[in-house]
């Protein structure tokens, strides 16, 4: 009797351990899943608001850049040294130029929170060059008044050669420095749609 009740004592205790175990095992295995999934929804959330974020992004790159764009072809147009005949005015120019120059700038700095130190610098710098253009050009077109207004050649040569050296100077920035500028801009956005 002893052996068949120490047999039987070993069975209880192992099918106690067992279902013991087992009950163990499954409140863990609860508990565990229910950490996975609180873990995915967390996952999915950060990665829907990380593709809104960057969403968001694609468009205010893609708006700024159009803003760019248009900027840099009003004070290409304002600032060409040569006026093609039947185009519009250099004041509906200067106007259209102060436009998208305003827009620029104002849309550009809404929207610095979505750039690095680096872009924004590219920014500034162009925003920069091209104040420093538009104002080159416009003191030119001051001097050309001023020009008319001196009655003697010989006093008016100084400002007409200033008046140009401006010009040229404004022109200069518009086609040599900002496509530069421009160039990096570009790249720097690329990097951030993952365009290659």
């Amino acid at each position: 009797m002893e052996w068949s009740n120490l047999f039987q004592y070993i069975a209880t205790f192992a099918i106690s351990s067992g279902l013991i175990a087992w009950i163990i095992r499954s409140i863990i295995n609860s508990f565990l899943k229910r950490d996975i999934e609180n873990y995915k929804n967390k996952l999915m959330e950060s990665q829907i608001r990380f593709t809104k974020l960057h969403e968001e992004r694609a468009t205010v790159i893609r708006d700024l850049y159009y803003k760019l764009v248009e900027l840099d072809d009003n004070l290409k147009s304002l600032i060409c040294p040569l006026q093609l005949a039947g185009d519009i005015n250099l004041k509906k120019k200067f106007k259209k130029s102060t436009k998208a120059g305003n827009n620029f700038l104002d849309f550009s700095h809404k929207n610095r929170i979505y750039f690095n130190n680096e872009i924004n610098d590219i920014i500034d710098k162009i925003n920069s060059l091209m104040k420093r253009a538009f104002y080159d050009f416009r003191s030119a077109q001051e001097m050309d008044e001023l020009s008319k207004q001196v009655s003697s050649r010989k006093e008016g040569s100084w400002i007409n050669k200033e008046k140009m050296e401006k010009w040229n100077k404004a022109w200069d920035t518009i086609t040599l420095e900002i496509p530069k500028l421009k160039e990096q801009l570009e790249k720097e956005f690329r990097e951030i749609l993952g365009v290659k």
